[in-house]
């Protein structure tokens, strides 16, 4: 006589252990996804990336170590030379990442280069449309230009990003550099980029700015 009831349960068990075990590493994985932060992109030109500078020394990586990775996951996408041309042409590839918020200051090349604001505007705009469309919070902050330039050109260049913040409804920060522009021993040489010092202050202003919009989390974690 054949015992066929004992390997039958035997066999009956094993497909439950392999029936399991997919179902056991897809719930796994959606912890582990749903445990991830949120992140932050900082898209700009030279102050952002931190020109001449360490990448542990540039700004968003500042916040970065000042807030903790459980709370946030910081990118800083920001890239020496940038212009609004240059980041809205290559804005696809830059958010492969897929950012939950975008921390934006792009234009001061523009207005170094003598572009006309309405096209730097028209710029801006494109691309915050484009983060809104993919569901990205979106945090856009202001720059001015030196004094040697007309006062005519500084107030349309300023206006360019009050305009866009107040037609798009988005947090604004008037002026990265607040605190920085113009102070000799926290700029370089040139006396247009923050050296590390200059980027703590910024950090320390954009942190500031962040919690106070509730747009980043003031516990260290």
């Amino acid at each position: 006589m054949y015992h066929l009831k004992a390997p039958f349960f035997r066999l009956i068990r094993g497909f439950r252990l392999v029936a399991i075990i997919p179902f056991v590493i897809f719930i796994s994985n959606c912890v582990l996804v749903s445990a991830q932060p949120p992140s932050m992109m900082f898209i700009g030109d030279s102050l952002t990336a931190g020109f001449q500078l360490g990448v542990t020394d540039a700004y968003p990586a500042i916040i970065q170590n000042q807030v903790g990775t459980k709370n946030i996951r910081i990118i800083n996408a920001g890239v020496s030379g940038d212009t609004t041309f240059s980041v809205l042409d290559r804005l696809d590839v830059t958010l492969r990442s897929t950012p939950n918020m975008v921390f934006l200051c792009i234009g001061a090349n523009d207005g170094l280069r003598g572009i006309p604001p309405q096209l730097t505007k028209k710029n801006i705009t494109a691309i915050v449309e484009k983060l809104k469309q993919r569901n990205m919070t979106v945090i856009l902050a202001g720059i001015s230009l030196p004094k040697n330039y007309s006062q005519t050109y500084i107030e349309s260049f300023e206006k360019i990003f009050t305009d866009v913040a107040k037609n798009e409804g988005l947090p604004f920060m008037p002026f990265l550099l607040k605190d920085v522009a113009g102070v000799p021993t926290l700029n370089l040489n040139d006396r247009i980029h923050p050296n590390k010092n200059g980027h703590k202050v910024i950090a320390k202003n954009v942190l500031e700015f962040l919690k106070k919009e509730q747009l980043i989390p003031s516990k260290n974690q």
